[in-house]
């Protein structure tokens, strides 16, 4: 067989995925030195991968400007910058990640901590706004692997976590870093949020793509340190939705008021009304001041890789997280509370994105403060409308149950601050009253049973 037939047969092997030594001698019919002047023959667009027994071969897939082999770089609590990886796009839908972080090896899909950098939101919408130049699907439903990887290269400098793909991204980072000079002072809230409010809905939002359906924006503040926060408005309060908006951002400062109280960990936050719209400014757990960056990664995602529920309880993947020993016993605990809160303050959306881990070594990971905690279920329709409802505490689950009368008593705590507050509308005060004196029957009747363990 003359060197043309075999570099042809050699490229058919390897159109059906990544092979190793063996299975392409034992297809080929040739040996190891045949095979070895073959692979150095097309170099060009054959990958080798691996080393010793570990060696793969396989076809790079070169995705326009951004190439076939990605970097991957880490910015650590300071700002510094280190290589922790290739990514090779391979085709057939294979990748070979070969790494510092995670496990090294041929992947039928993206490493996990690339997959996390997923834009989403209301924030990634606008992300992919700003992918325009790349040519890529205005909706990030419509996006494949491939265009989020050519995303991620070419503009995501400014992702959640610490992770940044691709030179190109890098660069950008290296470029982009801001002086202290321009950044606000906090004594500037009052003018720059309103604008930036503004600008967000025109499809302009500053900052990083951060998770969350709710309008939002990041921006770094100095107060004096450099603080990085989000912050999430509500729509004009001369409305019935922005006013219901506005008392359900204002809530959410409320729970993570009473969930701090109650001894749990919170994201730090504040409350502004400015003009008329509401702000809620929550500080973020993964920047550091200036240009330190802290890696972060949601249930979502850490339930996909380690243990696959089938996503539709925190305690059920907590307790399988825990069970795989990559949370603690404390943070799991955390969760089964902070469940049961949600319950009975009418928090209709505990989806797996609301909980986030720290990343620090890709083996075990520690709970982020909690966030996203408010009574969703009275969210405005998504017409606008504000539709009666009555909510009505569901019966809790065993796993929940010792946390119960606990999370009850906080849930009362945060039920009576909504009544009280003098910002919360009136209508709103009416559905807390309704679960003040709710839970205050409760009290009085009977207890639900308890599990003794």
């Amino acid at each position: 067989m003359n060197a043309t037939s075999q570099d042809q047969q050699l490229r058919t092997a390897l159109l059906s995925g990544a092979k190793t030594p063996k299975a392409l001698r034992q297809t080929l019919q040739i040996s190891q030195p045949t095979l070895s002047r073959a692979i150095n023959r097309n170099r060009a667009t054959i990958s080798s991968l691996g080393a010793g027994r570990s060696t793969l071969y396989a076809i790079a897939l070169p995705l326009g400007a951004i190439g076939s082999e990605l970097p991957v770089y880490q910015v650590d609590d300071e700002g510094s910058v280190r290589k922790v990886g290739t990514l090779h796009i391979l085709i057939n839908g294979e990748y070979y990640w070969n790494g510092s972080i995670g496990h090294s090896g041929l992947l039928r899909h993206l490493p996990w901590f690339i997959e996390n950098l997923r834009p989403e939101g209301f924030l990634g919408r606008a992300f992919a706004q700003h992918c325009n130049h790349i040519m890529l699907p205005p909706r990030l439903s419509d996006w494949s692997n491939d265009h989020l990887l050519q995303a991620l290269a070419q503009t995501g400098s400014d992702l959640s976590g610490n992770l940044i793909v691709g030179k190109g991204a890098m660069n950008q980072f290296l470029v982009g870093e801001k002086g202290e000079g321009d950044i606000p002072h906090a004594t500037q809230r009052e003018t720059l949020y309103p604008i930036l409010a503004e600008r967000a809905l025109a499809g302009d939002p500053p900052g990083s793509s951060a998770g969350g359906e709710q309008p939002k924006f990041c921006i770094q503040l100095r107060t004096p340190d450099i603080t990085n926060v989000l912050v999430k408005f509500s729509p004009p309060t001369d409305s019935m939705e922005g006013q219901r908006w506005a008392d359900l951002i204002l809530c959410e400062y409320l729970a993570l008021q009473t969930m701090n109280e109650a001894g749990h960990s919170v994201a730090t936050a504040r409350y502004f009304m400015f003009g008329c719209r509401s702000f809620l400014e929550v500080e973020r757990f993964d920047r550091i001041e200036l240009f330190g960056r802290r890696g972060i990664c949601s249930l979502g995602i850490l339930d996909s890789e380690f243990i696959g529920s089938e996503l539709d309880c925190w305690h059920r993947a907590a307790r399988l997280l825990h069970d795989d020993k990559k949370i603690n016993t404390k943070d799991m605990q955390s969760i089964f509370w902070q469940e049961a809160f949600g319950l009975l303050i009418a928090n209709s959306d505990q989806h797996f994105g609301n909980i986030s881990f720290f990343t620090n070594s890709l083996l075990r990971f520690d709970r982020c403060p909690a966030y996203d905690m408010l009574p969703m279920f009275y969210r405005p329709a998504p017409s606008g409308e504000i539709v009666e409802r009555h909510y009505q505490a569901p019966t809790p689950p065993p796993e929940l149950m010792p946390y119960w009368d606990d999370a009850k008593r906080w849930a009362q705590v945060f039920w009576q601050k909504v009544v009280n507050h003098r910002e919360i509308s009136d209508a709103f005060k009416a559905i807390a009253t309704f679960h003040v004196e709710q839970g205050a029957e409760d009290t009085k009747g009977k207890r639900r049973p308890q599990l003794i363990s």
